[in-house]
């Protein structure tokens, strides 16, 4: 599940959100609905491997943030995707520190063909 907010911090932005296959026709779709969009920042969660394909695909055209999953809980309650994709997306929106820039990943976590990426994303 994609989630783009779109708009000026000080009013309440647009939300636009849709679901992505992950495999690399649904990844290379996900950065054509984003590039029809206009985003270019993309602040993702990191769950074991699963993030690698969408960065890889993604960070061609986006600045892209992994987020740590334990970093940026949300409240207690029902969890679901629709729901962790826009708290994701408002966290980076606001700027949050919870959010970190792949600049702080260790080369060492990374495949060697991942070794050059840099990367940000909401998903």
């Amino acid at each position: 599940v994609a989630c783009v907010l779109k708009g000026s911090l000080d009013q309440k932005p647009q939300m636009f959100m849709r679901e992505f296959s992950t495999v690399l026709s649904g990844l290379l779709e996900l950065s054509d609905w984003l590039a029809e969009l206009g985003c270019t920042e993309v602040a993702m969660e990191s769950t074991g491997v699963y993030w690698k394909p969408v960065f890889n695909v993604l960070e061609a055209t986006c600045t892209v943030t992994l987020a740590n999953a334990a970093h940026i809980k949300n409240l207690p309650g029902r969890k679901t995707d629709k729901k962790d994709a826009q708290w994701i997306a408002e966290l980076h929106r606001c700027g949050s520190s919870n959010v970190t820039s792949t600049d702080s990943i260790c080369e060492a976590e990374m495949p060697s063909s991942f070794s050059n990426l840099v990367w940000s994303f909401s998903f």
